[in-house]
């Protein structure tokens, strides 16, 4: 999650100021949008393209249909 960052909990205290199981749903969204270039990319000032993937990861949050649910526990 950045240079010299590694994990959830070093990211969401790096870009964020709290411990992991503190971060908002945005909070959450914004560090998974950074992951695949975290090198490029910024949670705190995310470019438009980040802010948008954040924003589309953060609607998704959640989003796990019944059938998604029954074949997890399988």
């Amino acid at each position: 999650t950045g240079i010299g960052t590694y994990g959830a909990n070093a990211g969401s205290m790096r870009y964020f100021g709290h411990d992991a199981s503190r971060l908002t749903r945005a909070e959450a969204a914004r560090i998974a949008a950074v992951l695949p270039l975290p090198k490029k990319r910024e949670a705190r000032a995310p470019s438009g393209f980040t802010r948008r993937y954040g924003n589309m990861i953060s609607r998704r949050i959640g989003q796990v249909s019944r059938y998604g649910q029954d074949s997890c526990l399988k």
